[in-house]
């Protein structure tokens, strides 16, 4: 049963699992259509307890059947840091982003899921830029050499506003 926070819902690595799960049984979603991403992908590798939201992303396909199938209106999110402006909805308390390329990208799998890599979830966080994620970041370091040019300069910027040093 999820913890009950300031009028959030919060899970921990047991319940994000079995919302993704119910959510998928629910509306005909195969475990391998998603992917898990963001803060639910940083509760997978351990580098934090709980997460206020789950963030998804699918393929374009999927995306625009549930958005049919639910009678959905998506909303176009705004650009954030290096990422452009994406389309998404939230249905059954799961946001789900349209993607494209979702099958090319890689993943590990967890119960027939997919969850964003390590390096890839660095990636995420560093473009975004939010201090927010600066814990995430740091329990990532073992992936900071895996960075190009463009992401340790965006790293590096990030650290530097809050006085750390890499």
């Amino acid at each position: 049963m999820p913890f009950v926070g300031k009028n959030n819902m919060s899970y921990n690595r047991r319940t994000l699992f079995g919302k993704l799960a119910l959510v998928c049984q629910q509306y005909r979603i195969e475990r391998s259509e998603i992917r898990l991403d963001g803060g639910g992908a940083a509760l997978y590798y351990h580098l934090r307890d709980k997460t206020s939201d789950i963030d998804v992303s699918v393929d374009g396909v999927v995306f625009d059947r549930l958005v049919e199938e639910n009678n959905l209106t998506p909303r176009l999110l705004p650009m954030l840091g290096t990422y452009p402006s994406i389309l998404m909805f939230t249905l059954g308390g799961v946001d789900f982003h349209r993607v494209e390329h979702l099958y090319e990208s890689n993943c590990r799998f967890h119960r027939h899921f997919r969850i964003q890599t390590q390096c890839d979830l660095l990636r995420f966080k560093i473009g975004m830029g939010r201090d927010k994620d600066l814990s995430d970041i740091k329990a990532l370091e073992g992936f900071w050499g895996e960075l190009d040019a463009f992401e340790t300069n965006r790293l590096n910027k990030l650290m530097e506003r809050h006085h750390e040093f890499i």
